[in-house]
């Protein structure tokens, strides 16, 4: 496929090196989620949240392109399936070869003893090789075997020439039983299935059509599947779902009073920045503590910083004096600032960029990394569609 290279302009090359090496002073203060309001939900408000999402539901299930109603009042979706589970057989374990010790040091006598020692070892290992080699023929061809079954269970469903046959009568054709499963929720799947997350997340996320065959690679194999049945989330009752409803007001409550918090705080603390205030005075005039980050780089990271990444990624779209949005970390909203970004003068800064232009114009192995290709592209997506399609033996 086509590709090649193009050397970086000065300006990127530059930007690269001050990207790197520039050194970034940060601060930032917290407004916590535990010093916010408790507000415990009335039951007035518990029931007016559960009427309305009950009309919601009752105007989805009467018309789907009205808005869903919130997961909160229903029960979860249940499905069964008509599946296969092909566990391809595992190669027999390999040994590794002994090795002598080095007995230079011992007696004459020890060291005769540790020579027949070894010699035992290594007709043993030799043995067992062989013994190997016997029982990879038997592996080799048990796996041959389930994956042309295999092979041929997911071609023959997905077959234009499949007519009425249902999927047992397909599976069985290959010496292999099919198993119809009880209804059951994403979260509680059959046993045989509860090893297999992405198989049972395939389930749940394929549309309503019986008829539609799934093939997908198993942690021991394959699995094939049709869905048999579908039922739909129903509404629950109140006396169900109330805690629930309640939590969800609580930690709205909470959220909308942190929001308010912060935006108030990162307003006053911007006007007094403005008015010449430092970032730390700002923050303790808004009733918060502020804390100042030691210069780093992007190859120096700060380090026992909690929150780090959010705090380094705010502070790197922020000009110094700029206050960010607030940012939600599990402690509850930051409020980043850059203090002040600079860029260290260094002898070695020609050196430095001749290298990053070096680096920009080959990969990282060496290689030349080729330029975009829409004719790659094409290709990929092409050869992406047509392989996810098929079942293919691992080498």
């Amino acid at each position: 496929l086509i590709g090649g290279t193009l050397a970086p302009s000065p300006a990127a090359v530059n930007a690269s090196y001050a990207e790197a090496k520039q050194k970034t002073t940060a601060a930032y203060a917290l407004v916590e989620k535990a010093k916010q309001p408790v507000t415990v939900p009335t039951d007035e408000a518990i029931q007016k949240f559960y009427d309305e999402a009950k009309a919601k539901f009752e105007a989805h299930t009467a018309d789907a392109t009205k808005p869903a109603p919130d997961p909160l009042i229903l029960s979860e979706e249940k499905r069964a399936v008509r599946y296969v589970i092909i566990n391809l057989p595992v190669a027999p374990p390999t040994s590794p070869s002994p090795q002598p010790e080095d007995t230079s040091a011992l007696p004459e006598d020890q060291q005769k003893a540790k020579a027949e020692e070894f010699k035992k070892k290594v007709e043993e290992h030799t043995a067992a090789m062989v013994a190997r080699a016997e029982a990879m023929k038997t592996y080799e061809t048990d796996r041959k075997a389930l994956l042309t079954k295999a092979d041929a269970i997911s071609s023959d469903l997905a077959s234009e020439d499949r007519g009425a046959r249902p999927f047992d009568e397909i599976v069985k054709a290959s010496g292999l039983e099919a198993l119809l499963s009880d209804s059951f929720t994403a979260a509680a799947p059959p046993e045989d299935l509860k090893a297999e997350a992405p198989l049972v997340t395939e389930i749940f996320q394929s549309p309503n059509d019986p008829t539609l065959p799934h093939t997908l690679q198993t942690s021991k194999g394959y699995g094939i599947f049709e869905i048999a049945k579908i039922e739909p989330p129903a509404l629950l009752p109140l006396d169900q779902v109330k805690t629930k409803i309640s939590e969800k007001l609580a930690a709205d409550a909470l959220a909308d009073a942190l929001k308010a918090a912060a935006t108030t705080a990162r307003t006053s603390m911007a006007e007094a920045v403005k008015a010449g205030k430092s970032f730390i005075e700002a923050a303790t005039a808004a009733g918060l503590t502020a804390v100042e980050v030691p210069a780093y780089t992007k190859d120096k990271p700060p380090t026992a910083l909690p929150n780090q990444n959010v705090i380094i990624e705010a502070a790197a779209e922020l000009n110094p004096g700029e206050i960010s949005t607030p940012r939600e970390v599990p402690e509850g909203l930051l409020l980043v600032t850059t203090l002040k970004r600079e860029l260290p003068k260094d002898p070695k800064m020609d050196e430095d960029k001749k290298g990053m232009a070096n680096e920009l114009t080959e990969g990282a192995e060496g290689g030349f990394l080729p330029t975009y290709s829409p004719l790659f592209e094409a290709w990929f997506k092409a050869h992406r569609k047509e392989t996810s399609s098929r079942l293919t033996p691992e080498a």
